[in-house]
């Protein structure tokens, strides 16, 4: 079986894994001044044999752009499709 778990939330994680940073990183082809609000996503796959027994296949993550009108629910779809996509 495969599990798909994911969240989205309207402020950068504040509990991030190695790797998932707040310096300026390139987003959708530009570069980040600091000046503009991020949200993020993120998506964890496993397998599991039906035993309570879950093996961790990926992990992913990422900013997104916080548009005055996005709400919670569109970052964790956001997140949904980060896990379908890599699916």
């Amino acid at each position: 079986m495969i599990i798909l778990q994911f969240d989205g939330s309207l402020r950068p994680p504040r509990d991030p894994h190695p790797g998932f940073t707040y310096s300026s990183k390139v987003i959708g082809g530009g570069i980040l001044d600091g000046s503009e609000k991020l949200a993020s996503c993120s998506a964890s796959i496993s397998s599991s044999d039906g035993n309570d027994d879950e093996k961790l296949i990926t992990m992913l993550g990422r900013y997104i752009p916080n548009e005055i009108s996005m709400t919670s629910a569109n970052t964790e779809y956001d997140g949904l499709l980060l896990g379908l996509d890599w699916l």
